[in-house]
């Protein structure tokens, strides 16, 4: 049974881009999670596993492996609207995952090119999603409702 959340919650953390910092974040993140519905709460955890690993591998090429930066995550609950919003903000190359094509699902898998389908889960689990490229920076914003 999740606890009720009566009054709007937010906060905000830096982590290192790097794979050590995962379990970090997500355990940060798991004091909001607990407070959903399951459902809203698997949805976002898949989500923000899938977000934060691919601003690690992606966002900063391996010839600037030594510039890798953080990435802030911004959690706000809306009880009225009955929602969860995480945002990620990151200051390497500038990619909008929501013009990344869907992957091919046809054919043979090991013939299949790498790529996109962690974009197309978050696409399809949450509800709203919001890119914006702001001051250098990636702003990745997703939001689930708790009820869906």
């Amino acid at each position: 049974m999740s606890k009720t959340i009566s009054a709007a919650i937010s906060s905000t953390s830096d982590f290192p881009a790097r794979f050590g910092s995962l379990n970090d974040a997500m355990t940060a993140l798991e004091e909001h999670l607990a407070k959903l519905p399951p459902r809203a709460a698997y949805d976002l955890r898949l989500a923000c596993e899938e977000i934060f690993l691919n601003i690690v591998n992606y966002a900063y090429p391996a010839y600037e492996a030594h510039k890798k930066g953080l990435i802030r995550i911004t959690w706000v609950d809306d009880p009225a609207a009955r929602e969860s919003t995480v945002t990620f903000q990151d200051t390497g190359i500038p990619f909008n995952p929501l013009k990344y094509p869907p992957p091919n699902l046809h054919g043979e898998v090991a013939r299949r090119p790498i790529g996109g389908l962690g974009i197309m889960l978050i696409k399809k689990r949450m509800d709203k999603l919001d890119y914006q490229r702001i001051a250098d920076k990636n702003v990745f914003a997703v939001t689930k409702k708790w009820d869906v």
